[in-house]
């Protein structure tokens, strides 16, 4: 099988280049992530990209997938398709993009747990189904990749994964901050313009079950 392969070397390259590659032993219905490791096994051991469970449960290997933000281990390879890194991140090597400033910018916007007193808790509660369908996010940074309005450089819209755990953070009853003010500070007002479009392979439903409740 024939592919297209984004690489970047830090050290000799000024900018990703693509390099066409014809690997052997592909097997019929073997995932875009069987086809990097064959390359790496059996072609070029220096090929750089990340991957953790192997089996859509952690979403370190998500890449470009013929201009699709897609995890390599759900998608079937094919004759001629490009792989390159995630958009609108910046390329530390190959398919591996550096996530440290979206994780950074999440530590400064305080995306985590803030616990009520234990006392205001009730005994029991029940969060709504949306709450379900948010858990399904293993943070691939897909959603983030497919949208049009982000910025990594410019922290005055969030973006869809920040609002998604802004909602995960809202429906949790434990929680005791204003999620629903965080996110318009965050600019949850721009994905009116846009809806819908920002992609989780996975099917969470973003606009629907993270973004209308925090508007």
């Amino acid at each position: 099988m024939k592919i297209r392969v984004s690489r970047f070397d830090p050290d000799r390259d000024s900018a990703p280049r693509t390099q066409e590659l014809d690997v052997p032993g592909v097997e019929e219905g073997e995932s875009v992530l069987g086809v990097l490791q064959r390359i790496r096994e059996s072609l070029d051991s220096t090929l750089a990209f990340r991957f953790g469970c192997r089996f859509k449960g952690c979403g370190l290997c998500t890449v470009q997938i013929d201009g699709r933000p897609l995890p390599a281990c759900m998608i079937h390879a094919k004759e001629g398709m490009q792989v390159g890194p995630l958009e609108s991140f910046p390329v530390l090597r190959d398919l591996v993009v550096d996530r440290r400033p979206l994780a950074e910018r999440f530590a400064r916007q305080k995306l985590w747990l803030s616990p009520r007193e234990h006392e205001k808790l009730a005994t029991t509660f029940e969060t709504p189904p949306a709450s379900g369908a948010l858990a399904k996010c293993t943070e691939c940074l897909a959603c983030v990749a497919s949208c049009r309005s982000f910025d990594l450089g410019n922290e005055s819209f969030g973006g869809p994964l920040a609002f998604v755990k802004l909602a995960q953070l809202h429906f949790d009853p434990r929680d005791d901050r204003d999620r629903r003010a965080e996110a318009k500070s965050l600019g949850v007002t721009t994905c009116l313009a846009c809806q819908k479009r920002c992609a989780c392979p996975l099917g969470v439903p973003i606009y629907r079950t993270a973004i209308e409740p925090l508007l």
